[in-house]
């Protein structure tokens, strides 16, 4: 029987409304799952379970600025990259039309 609250989307279905919601990573909600079992405490509060969720929170918001700091890092490097080749065309071409220019020089002399 189809349960409306899981769609099936088929294995040749292609979901593009990721602007409103995307699918959770299977890690990501194994993640949520454990932490919502074991640290539902309120991480504002002083209590126990509010200082572990404390903990695990600051635990994965370093987690993410980690990820960031790499992905920025990976993107700069994409970037230099991608001017390195720019520049190695442009010179390139800049080189073989003053190639050009001393060939058609040389046959005019």
């Amino acid at each position: 029987m189809h349960d409306p609250a899981k769609p099936n989307l088929g294995e040749r279905s292609l979901y593009l409304d990721h602007n409103a919601t995307t699918q959770p990573a299977t890690e990501v909600v194994a993640a949520m799952a454990t932490c919502l079992a074991e640290c539902w405490g309120n991480p504002s509060s002083t209590h126990a379970p509010g200082r572990l969720a404390r903990e695990r929170l600051e635990a994965a918001r370093a987690r993410v600025d980690t990820l960031e700091q790499q992905d920025r890092a990976a993107e700069d490097k994409r970037l230099a990259q991608f001017k390195v080749q720019e520049l190695e065309r442009t010179i390139g071409l800049k080189s073989a039309a003053a190639e050009l220019n001393d060939a058609i020089a040389a046959l005019q002399q």
